[in-house]
């Protein structure tokens, strides 16, 4: 391609110098600019436009299968290609990374809603909390205040009493510790937990494919394993509360992050499930009280109801929405 060029470069340049010369010389350099067109033209014809006419001839035939071979001629054809295939290669990688980063902000806000849901959760479990201990407050303080009555003299020296409300009040504290610890504060979650045996391990066959969710399962499970080796030892009463205390309020976080994976997705059994739940919470919270009135014990009969309700409702239950979650994360499809 650069001969041609060359040709109808110099072609004009000879026309220029006819110009300034004399008779003969003016006449041979027209000669020779003309000599430089017709070849520059020539060879422009030959090295491209017939190419060009023989390559849009094969192209525009109905039954054509081939493009025809025609050597170092589409060198500049070839060029354009290349050059359009690099920047469809860059839109390309830029369309990737934009999507990339799109998925990345999607995940981040799914997080800030499970952050945000938990969060209610525990406030509303907390509020529960202290409006019912304010309410038993109010119940001995006021008739106390007014001296009406001798029976509210004597339940104030009711040591369950006393300590179901300060029991209710440390379960408060242990929801929103627990609160804290799922938001990833480690500066408020509770960081006195030390490595225990694992009576009952976690097993890869316990996985739904949900990091948020395994993950919680996991802790669930370490509470379990904690409280196994309290009683193991022979703990304090007061302490195996605190650890049942933990297991149940962390329970009822993970409730209510599972219940808002639900909200997301066409989980067909969302009703059924969010009924088991409900349906753990006041066995659990009778238990608790049952347990705080020394009319049941932290055992471990106890200790393998637990266990069992959890592996049974992670491989029957939460193995059967995992799909649906999977199916709609940011970052899954």
């Amino acid at each position: 391609m650069g001969v041609p060029i060359i040709f109808l470069a110099i072609a004009p340049l000879a026309g220029i110098l006819a110009l300034q010369l004399t008779p003969p010389f003016s006449s041979a350099a027209i000669v020779l600019s003309l000599v430089f067109s017709a070849c520059g033209l020539v060879l422009l014809y030959k090295h491209l436009l017939l190419p060009l006419r023989t390559l849009t001839a094969a192209i525009s035939q109905p039954c054509s299968r081939e493009i025809p071979a025609i050597g170092q001629a589409c060198d500049l054809v070839r060029a354009l290609e290349d050059s359009l295939c690099a920047q469809q290669a860059a839109h390309t990688h830029a369309a990737s990374e934009a999507r990339a980063a799109h998925e990345e902000l999607l995940h981040e806000l799914q997080e800030l809603r499970e952050n945000r849901a938990a969060t209610l959760q525990a406030q509303q479990t907390v509020l529960e909390v202290l409006r019912r201990a304010h309410a038993q407050l109010n119940a001995l303080a006021v008739p106390l205040a007014t001296g009406q009555g001798q029976s509210t003299t004597e339940q104030w020296h009711d040591p369950q009493l006393i300590f179901k409300i300060a029991a209710d009040l440390h379960h408060s504290e242990r929801t929103l510790r627990h609160t804290a610890q799922f938001l990833g504060d480690t500066a408020n979650a509770d960081s006195t937990d030390q490595p225990t045996a694992e009576a009952f391990p976690w097993k890869d066959c316990y996985s739904t494919g949900i990091p948020v969710i395994d993950g919680q399962h996991k802790l669930l499970l370490s509470y379990i394993n904690k409280l196994h080796t309290g009683v193991q030892n022979g703990c304090d009463k007061t302490l195996l509360f605190e650890i049942l205390d933990d297991l149940t309020g962390y329970a009822f976080t993970h409730f209510a992050t599972e219940e808002m994976y639900f909200t997301r997705t066409a989980y067909p059994l969302t009703a059924k499930h969010i009924e088991e739940h409900q349906q753990f919470r006041q066995t659990v919270t009778q238990l608790r009280d049952a347990v705080l009135d020394g009319k049941a014990f932290i055992d471990i009969a106890l200790l393998e109801y637990l266990k069992t309700w959890l592996v049974e409702h992670i491989q029957r239950i939460d193995a059967g929405f995992a799909p649906y979650v999977i199916g709609t994360e940011p970052g899954r499809k």
